[in-house]
């Protein structure tokens, strides 16, 4: 049966999710273990009233769309394809982190993909090492070459100390890229905001992957 789904945003959210963990969930997916078998979801449309600024809260605007965008769970595939451009996306480390901060655990046949794809990723019959000198820079294409660096000491004196710069070109309509590859990348990066660090600061994705695989740190 082709259904579509309408959702009374707001109320969902203030009358069964605000204040709980589940505030991020996804719908599509939740609505694939309520609904029988037999319907094959079309499109799930999420509908509620906008909120606006306040002088105690002047960021609220920008929350919701955050929440939003959330809510359309797309999945960010590691290879797609569009328009003959192939993709390769891999930030296995924000994967694993996922997984546990929501909940999803990996069924073991992704589990087992990710691990194998990671662990040939970082073979070094299949990667090219370097290090960077004094007054060098690299550009690559984040959308075709998958990319690390490994960890390093800092020197104590200031006339020592390691200052490297990294600076993202965007060119969204120049590359044609799946929706979720979109959504991954964002539109134009998060503004800064004072006393405000993002979500997974304190969390290192490449360590995170490196245990999961087993690795050396």
């Amino acid at each position: 049966m082709r259904t579509f789904l309408y959702v009374d945003g707001f109320n969902l959210y203030y009358g069964a999710l605000r204040g709980t963990p589940w505030k991020w969930l996804g719908l599509p997916a939740q609505f694939e273990k309520v609904l029988q078998p037999h319907h094959d979801i079309l499109t799930v449309k999420n509908f509620t009233a906008r909120v606006s600024s306040t002088l105690a809260d002047p960021s609220k605007p920008q929350r919701q769309d955050v929440y939003l965008r959330a809510l359309q769970h797309y999945r960010t595939p590691v290879f797609s394809e569009r328009d003959s451009v192939t993709t390769v996306i891999l930030i296995g480390g924000y994967a694993w982190m996922a997984a546990d901060e929501f909940d999803a655990p990996f069924s073991d046949r992704d589990r087992e993909a990710l691990t194998t794809f990671e662990r040939l990723a970082a073979d070094p019959k299949f990667r090219v090492s370097f290090q960077l000198e004094r007054g060098e820079a690299v550009l690559f294409n984040n959308c075709a070459v998958l990319h690390n660096r490994t960890a390093f000491e800092d020197h104590d004196e200031p006339h020592l100390k390691r200052h490297l710069m990294r600076l993202w070109l965007m060119d969204w309509d120049g590359r044609p890229v799946v929706e979720g590859v979109r959504y991954h990348k964002g539109e134009g990066g998060i503004t800064p905001q004072r006393d405000k660090e993002p979500y997974y600061a304190n969390r290192n994705p490449a360590i995170d992957s490196a245990r999961r695989r087993g690795s050396p740190l």
